[in-house]
């Protein structure tokens, strides 16, 4: 079995998250977050041909970073982390769904979405614990958005992980934007953004202070600003981006 065959057969299993591979060929994963250990490696799956598949042109060099480029495996796309651990080294692939689903799909409310059709300004913060859906929540009501308006949407992630689709129905469009291949960061395009006419910029995560206080700016310009930030519920989130902020600034 190939590493393509192999990933294919393990994320065909409902309510997959992730997978981790080790180089010493344990292999586990997250099915409907609870931990699932996997058939370990042998020696058609050895962990260094993977790695080509994830980096054609050559595994970077490890040293105590992680890099955590977006990458396509069989007929499944996943966000990688490659880096090292206290004995060796891992690959975590954070799967993705393969098209941005509707609000209806995604069981978002109807007065959500109707809400938020008819922002046209501000900063709107979707909050949620690590893998609970915020990219896909974003990517929803943003292409509905789209679908019913017509608008011009400027997205920035690091890395890119859903695909908009062209519309071909309404006058909008996406412009994608990702970090360390079209843009240095996440602030940096933020102050780019702003001369590019856009309507909307989507930004896949609030890290630092500078990429919150760039957000804020822009938003106070008259933009519609979307963001996703690591919180448990409204509360948290509003906190989260504060604390977030420069102190003269909080």
């Amino acid at each position: 079995m190939t590493w393509i065959e192999y990933i294919n057969e393990v994320a065909a299993r409902p309510g997959l998250n992730d997978i981790f591979i080790r180089d010493n060929g344990e292999t586990t994963a997250m099915v409907n977050r609870r931990r699932v250990v996997l058939p370990s490696l042998d020696a058609s799956r050895i962990f260094d041909q993977i790695l080509t598949l994830i980096f054609p042109r050559g595994t970077p060099a490890l040293d105590l970073d992680s890099f955590e480029p977006a990458a396509s495996i069989g007929r499944h796309r996943f966000r990688v982390s490659y880096g090292p651990f206290h004995g060796g080294r891992e690959l975590s692939l954070r799967f993705l769904q393969p098209s941005i689903r509707t609000p209806e799909e995604s069981l978002l409310p109807p007065t959500l979405v109707q809400t938020f059709l008819k922002q046209s300004t501000g900063l709107v913060i979707v909050a949620g614990e690590v893998g609970s859906g915020k990219t896909n929540t974003v990517a929803s009501l943003c292409l509905h958005m789209g679908r019913h308006t017509q608008k011009r949407f400027l997205t920035i992630e690091d890395p890119v992980e859903l695909e908009y689709p062209k519309l071909e129905e309404s006058q909008s469009e996406f412009v994608a934007h990702e970090v360390g291949t079209s843009c240095r960061s996440f602030a940096a395009w933020l102050r780019e953004a702003r001369r590019k006419g856009a309507n909307v910029l989507i930004i896949g995560e609030v890290r630092d202070a500078e990429t919150a206080e760039a957000a804020l700016r822009a938003a106070q310009t008259g933009l519609l600003v979307v963001v996703t930030i690591h919180a448990v519920d409204a509360p948290g989130a509003i906190e989260s981006f504060v604390t977030e902020l420069p102190k003269e600034r909080q």
